[in-house]
Parts: structure tokens; sequence; C-alpha cells
């Protein structure tokens, strides 16, 4: 291996980091006046085979990176990812009263979802376990049912790609 290859761990966590930190600017997004309204979202998840992150912007851009060093970006071409993209950051403004300010940047714990809510003001938190969030009745559901939406496009779109080129596998998807 070369010097200047990454490890997969260190590509998952510099686009992470990119996605917690990076200024609205970066990803093509132009912010509200309204400090409080959400531009993106970060939605992290850990499962015993590690770690999913799952970035969406107000324009639609989209992208997953897992922690063994797989990724999935330029779903914003696709107009179903930008719309779902869109969809999920839209649903944010409904739950923002209910997270607080960013407490820790670190990954969730095994089973456990955890949205940064990307503002012009700064990033909110939000941990909450899988089952809870299945149900309809936290206040994070439907921001979870969003980020869904947001992987199942994204799926479509790397089982088309892998359709195409028939290079990759489709396991990827069976990461958590």
């Amino acid at each position: 291996m070369g010097t200047s290859e990454q490890q997969p761990a260190e590509v998952w966590l510099q686009l992470r980091n990119q996605a917690l930190t990076a200024s609205p600017q970066t990803f093509g997004v132009t912010v509200d006046t309204d400090a409080s309204l959400p531009w993106g979202i970060v939605m992290d998840w850990t499962s015993t085979f590690g770690t999913a992150t799952l970035f969406a912007a107000q324009n639609g851009h989209a992208g997953l990176y897992l922690s063994n060093g797989l990724t999935l970006i330029g779903g914003d071409e696709h107009e179903q990812v930008r719309h779902a993209a869109a969809e999920f950051v839209a649903s944010a403004n409904r739950c923002v009263h209910a997270i607080q300010d960013m407490q820790s940047p670190e990954p969730p714990a095994v089973n456990q979802i955890t949205f940064h809510i990307r503002t012009p003001a700064g990033t909110l938190t939000a941990t909450a376990h899988v089952d809870v969030l299945t149900g309809e009745n936290h206040v994070l559901s439907e921001l979870s049912q969003h980020g869904q939406r947001v992987l199942s496009e994204l799926n479509a779109l790397a089982t088309d790609r892998v359709r195409s080129v028939n290079t990759a596998r489709k396991s990827w998807w069976k990461f958590w």
C-alpha cells in the first residue's frame, strides 16, 4: 500500500467531519436569513458492523459514508434523491425545538441514531434508540422516516449503478 492511500476509516472520518463542520457554501447551499432554519442534516447510526453517516442538504445534496470506507456520493444528480434529501432537511423544521446544541460529535452507541441538524446558528444534536424511532410517537420518528427515504433512494441508485457497471457488490447495503 502506498503512503498516500487512506485507510477506509480515515475516508469515512474525513467525509463525516466535512459534513459536520463545513460551511453551507461548500455544498452549494444558500442559507436563509432565519438562523434557526436547518440547511443540512448528518444522520449517524452504529451497528455491530460499524457506523454509517448520511448527509443531506436543503438543495438536495446527499451522500452516504460507511466506516468500512464505502461511499455513495453524487446522488443529488438524480431527482428522486434530491427530492428526498430536501424533504429530510425540511422535516427537521418540525422537530428542531426538541433538539439541543451539539453535545458531542462522536458517533452514537450501537443501535442508536444521532441526528446533527446544521443551521446557520450552529449544530443541534439528538440521539435515540433505533427501536424508539420505528414508531410514530417519538419526536424524531418523522425525521428518521425521511432519512430512511433518502437511504432508499440512494440504495436504488446504487443498485442501478451496480447493474449498469457490474463491478461492485450490493452487499454494502447490508451494512447494518
